[in-house]
């Protein structure tokens, strides 16, 4: 991981006022990775893409 990636999500989260959350940045990138590359995959190939997105999960 990028050390002035993680100092910027530490600066970030103190702006925030969620410093206290504590949220590691490589946890951070790797959900957002695993949300995120099945629908750029579909973007890049031109497919459609057929999956919905419930609400929900831990800020709800």
């Amino acid at each position: 991981m990028d050390p002035d990636k993680v100092a910027q999500w530490k600066a970030f989260l103190k702006r925030s006022r969620l410093e206290d959350t504590a949220v590691d940045f490589s946890l951070v990138v790797g959900e957002l990775r695993t949300f995120l590359t099945p629908l750029l995959f579909a973007a890049a190939h031109d497919e459609a893409y057929h999956k919905s997105w419930t609400d929900g999960g831990p800020w709800s």
